[in-house]
């Protein structure tokens, strides 16, 4: 699955950036170099949702569900099911109700 930058969070998330935290709004394509995981507020790991920056359903995006990080060249998912985390393209897409979006079980789970 080929992502349009950036990705547009739905809240905020924070990286641990030299010991303080680091509030992001957007996953952008330089952050593919690096590794973190995505945290609240308090520090803790979360779960993240947005969009990223196609022209996909009427220019809003392709949604982006159970983000919970990023390593060199992938951003991360976590399945529901087997609870994994995997590089995003190991969920691939799918149309529900005439919106394009990512697919929340692992083709592993599927």
């Amino acid at each position: 699955m080929e992502l349009s930058w950036p990705i547009k969070l739905d809240h905020p998330v924070y990286v641990r950036e030299g010991g303080r935290l680091e509030k992001l709004r957007y996953l952008q394509r330089s952050h593919l170099g690096y590794t973190f995981t995505l945290l609240d507020a308090q520090g803790q790991p979360t779960l993240a949702e947005g969009r990223d920056s196609s022209p996909a359903n009427g220019g809003k995006g392709v949604r982006l569900t159970r983000l919970v990080g990023v390593q060199p060249g992938f951003l991360l998912k976590s399945c529901p099911r087997c609870e994994t985390v995997k590089p995003h393209q190991a969920f691939g897409l799918r149309v529900a109700g005439g919106v394009v979006r990512d697919q929340s079980y692992c083709q592993d789970c599927r």
